[in-house]
């Protein structure tokens, strides 16, 4: 597991702050618990998820995928 924060403009930490603490970090605690039940063939597999801010909410994408 790693997690990784991209450095942001100072003017923009507040914000993605919220966003990270409102959205996203629970959208990992749960993608996290369910990898940890995941079938044996996925778990051998290296998967990601990766969020990004939108406005007032986060926009996330699977293994390197399109951002939803």
């Amino acid at each position: 597991m790693r997690i990784r924060v991209a450095p942001l403009p100072a003017a923009e930490r507040a914000a993605a702050r919220h966003i990270l603490r409102q959205s996203a970090l629970p959208e990992l605690a749960a993608w996290i618990s369910a990898a940890r039940h995941a079938p044996e063939t996925w778990t051998l597999s290296r998967h990601s998820r990766s969020w990004r801010s939108e406005g007032s909410s986060t926009a996330h994408r699977d293994d390197q995928q399109s951002y939803l």
